[in-house]
């Protein structure tokens, strides 16, 4: 899968997660609009779109992925089982310290809400840092280890004023981990491993131990 693949991909993604945003409920939806800064989740996805496809022309024509293989089903599956493991410390860190209650969207809305904060999430806090950093340096480390140190910043900034500070520092190491991995599966396998790793995530994080953790801890 080649760059004008991963454009189209992204861009038939962002129009797959569309009539999920257009049908959120209420509280989901401004939920959604909180994580964008304010758009409207309709406008955040159309925006993440154009995102996605401007950045990742750009960074095919900067070579950030020049001389890589194409192997996309090796790195969907390698993203699946590094996401697998990424989700089980913070489901610890829950288990023994939990976080706070309402940090996860329920069922069934989660299954609208996720694979779309997925698109945003990408577009805006790696794929647009990446494409910039990488223009200025034109060095792949440099470009992953900023594009990765975004979320986190964002997290750290919007975190509960009452979670501990503890938890704060790790929810931020995590997260960047999370972020270098999955940079780093987008330059070795393409856009795929990128997305991949983030749904996979989402899918044990919010949904799966979203949906068990009010029951369990609260």
């Amino acid at each position: 899968m080649g760059a004008a693949s991963d454009r189209l991909v992204f861009l038939l993604l962002s129009l797959a997660v569309l009539p999920a945003v257009l049908s959120l409920p209420p509280e989901a939806a401004e939920r959604f609009q909180a994580f964008s800064l304010g758009l409207p989740a309709p406008a955040a996805v159309f925006l993440a779109a154009a995102i996605g496809v401007v950045t990742l022309s750009a960074l095919e024509g900067l070579g950030f992925r020049r001389g890589v293989p194409e192997r996309p089903v090796r790195g969907l599956a390698l993203a699946a089982a590094l996401a697998s493991l990424l989700a089980a410390p913070p489901i610890v860190i829950d288990l023994t310290n939990p976080f706070a209650a309402d940090i996860n969207t329920p069922l069934p809305e989660a299954l609208l809400f996720y694979p779309a904060i997925a698109i945003v999430a990408e577009a805006a806090l790696h794929l647009l840092p990446l494409a910039l950093v990488f223009a200025a340096t034109r060095s792949t480390v440099v470009a992953t280890i900023v594009a990765a140190l975004t979320e986190p910043i964002f997290q750290t900034a919007f975190a509960p004023t009452e979670q501990p500070a503890w938890q704060t520092g790790f929810v931020a190491l995590h997260v960047f981990v999370f972020g270098a991995v999955g940079l780093t599966l987008y330059r070795r396998y393409g856009l795929v491993a990128l997305i991949g790793l983030r749904v996979v995530y989402y899918l044990w994080w919010h949904i799966f131990w979203g949906a068990a953790r009010l029951s369990l801890l609260f």
